[in-house]
Parts: C-alpha cells; sequence; structure tokens
C-alpha cells in the first residue's frame, strides 16, 4: 500500500463521505462522524486484508460505497444532534439537503421564511460550480497547448455558465447591511 493510496483512501472515504452527510442530513451528528470514520476504517482494513491484489482503482469506488452505506446505517443507530441546536443552525446557515424535519420547526418559530428557496438554489447551484470550475482549470491548459478550438469552446462554455450562475447565485445574495 502506497502513501498515496492511504492518503486517497483516508481522505476520501474516511473523511469526505461523512463530512458530506454531516452537512446534508439533519441526522448525522458528531458522534455518528466518528462511528463511521471508524467503520470505515475497519471496512478498507478488511478489504485489504482479503482483497490486497484488487487495484486501488477498483477499490476506491467499492470503499466509497461502503463508507456512504455505513455512515447511513450509523447516522440512523446514533442519536441526532439535539433539535435546538439544529434549528439554530439551520436557521443561521440553510443549508440544502435532507433537512426538511429540522426546516419546517424553524418555519413553525418565524426563524426562515415559508417560501424560502435559498436551500434549493444552493442546491443547483452546488451543481452548476463544479462545471465553472472544471471550465476555469481547463482554460489555461488549452491556452499553453494551444489549442484553440477547445479553448473557445471552453471559453464560451464558462461564459455561459458564468452567466447562469450571476442570475442564480449572485443575484439572489442578501445585501452587505443583512450580513
Amino acid at each position: 500500500i502506497s502513501a498515496w493510496e492511504t492518503m486517497l483512501f483516508v481522505v476520501v472515504t474516511m473523511i469526505l463521505v461523512p463530512a458530506t452527510l454531516r452537512w446534508h442530513w439533519w441526522r448525522y451528528s458528531a458522534k455518528a462522524f466518528v462511528y463511521s470514520m471508524i467503520a470505515t476504517a475497519l471496512f478498507i482494513i478488511l478489504q485489504k486484508l482479503l482483497l490486497g491484489s484488487m487495484p486501488s482503482t477498483n477499490s476506491l469506488g467499492i470503499n466509497i460505497f461502503a463508507s456512504l452505506v455505513l455512515s447511513v446505517i450509523i447516522g440512523f443507530l446514533v442519536k441526532p444532534t439535539d433539535r435546538e441546536v439544529l434549528v439554530d443552525f439551520y436557521s443561521r446557515i440553510r443549508p440544502f439537503g435532507f433537512w426538511r424535519p429540522v426546516r419546517l420547526d424553524a418555519v413553525a418559530r418565524g426563524l426562515v421564511k415559508a417560501n424560502d428557496r435559498e436551500p434549493l438554489m444552493d442546491g443547483i447551484n452546488g451543481l452548476i460550480t463544479p462545471v465553472y470550475q472544471f471550465l476555469i482549470a481547463l482554460l489555461p491548459f488549452y491556452l499553453l497547448l494551444r489549442q484553440w478550438n477547445q479553448f473557445w469552446l471552453a471559453l464560451a462554455g464558462l461564459v455561459i455558465v458564468a452567466t447562469v450562475l450571476y442570475f442564480t447565485w449572485y443575484k439572489n445574495l442578501p445585501p452587505r447591511d443583512e450580513t
């Protein structure tokens, strides 16, 4: 097992999957996060002992999926964070994802508007921004390699995606005095 594989498995499977759930699922507590990291580490160790000859290109997908399954199961088994803390967090941050019960509590308490579209738009923009970032990353490569057709296509795509983000994200930011 190389240092690169170890780092990749630790960061992607043991940290990234549980961290993503923690932000996007109200039930996922700090304890669930820690237990998921431990369960994923044990799964990876077992997988390496039993299937050590499997190439990392194959095992990474299996490990990510196993981490997700283990994390969801643990999320249901472990007690969620106190509802007061969750409602306070939701009313300040308004994360997108699986927060409906907490959102309904925040709406009932008058902390969040019932027709608040910010979490939905954040979710949509969360799908758009990786395309934007990818196109930004491609431009200098195409420029340096003098791949002009690809450069102009990537630049056109970047302008289109930037325009979409301007209307779906930037124009909807709260005024400076509200932040």
